[in-house]
């Protein structure tokens, strides 16, 4: 699914920047990503399939996501966009993402 500029432009001005949730899907990478996100201020979503992930994260409390977004399949998130746009989060892309959803949908 491509977004166009002017779609995507129109979606950020519907962002509330004083409530803007940083999303990463969990995996090594993320770990820093929501300690910086945290320290700056920001709430985190964490994308994750499998409880596995999310109990993993407990051991790192800095890094440990406010909420979860569970999946049963990564291919599943792009069902989950509008309640995403609604919470205001915007996901902050990593090798891992690209991994799990695969090159194609970056297209």
């Amino acid at each position: 699914m491509g977004v166009d500029g002017t779609t995507l432009a129109g979606w950020l001005a519907d962002y509330d920047p004083a409530s803007i949730t940083i999303g990463v899907v969990a995996s090594h990478s993320s770990l820093q990503i929501l300690h910086g996100a945290r320290m700056e201020g920001f709430r985190t979503l964490g994308i994750a399939v499998g409880e596995e992930r999310r109990r993993f994260y407990s051991a790192f409390p800095g890094a440990e996501p406010d909420e979860w977004l569970m999946l049963d399949h990564y291919h599943e998130l792009m069902d989950h966009a509008e309640w995403m746009r609604e919470r205001n989060v915007i996901i902050i892309p990593h090798g891992s993402l690209v991994e799990y959803l695969g090159s194609d949908n970056f297209r």
